[in-house]
C-alpha cells in the first residue's frame, strides 16, 4: 500500500515537472531529479537494474538541462542589460 502511494506521488511530481518544463521553469529539472532518485530506489528493490540505469541516465540529462537553462537564462539577462 505504501509503495503504491509512493509511486503515485512520484508520478504526480514527475507530471508536475513536465508541466513546469512546458512553462520553461528550471524547477522542472529539480523535480525530475528527485523523482528519478525515487524511481531508482524502487527499481533496485524490484531488481529492475536496467530501469534503474535508465533513471540514472535521465538524472544526468536533467543535471545537464538545468545547467544549460541556467546558462542561457544568464546570457539572456546579460543581453537585455545591454
Amino acid at each position: 500500500m505504501i509503495g503504491q502511494l509512493v509511486q503515485a506521488a512520484l508520478t504526480i511530481v514527475s507530471l508536475t515537472g513536465t508541466w513546469l518544463n512546458c512553462k520553461q521553469r528550471n524547477l522542472c529539472f529539480v523535480l525530475w531529479i528527485a523523482c528519478n532518485i525515487g524511481w531508482i530506489t524502487i527499481d533496485i528493490k524490484a531488481g529492475s537494474y536496467s530501469r534503474a540505469f535508465l533513471d540514472a541516465v535521465q538524472i544526468a540529462f536533467n543535471v545537464y538541462g538545468l545547467w544549460m537553462w541556467r546558462k542561457n537564462d544568464k546570457q539572456r539577462r546579460l543581453q537585455s542589460d545591454v
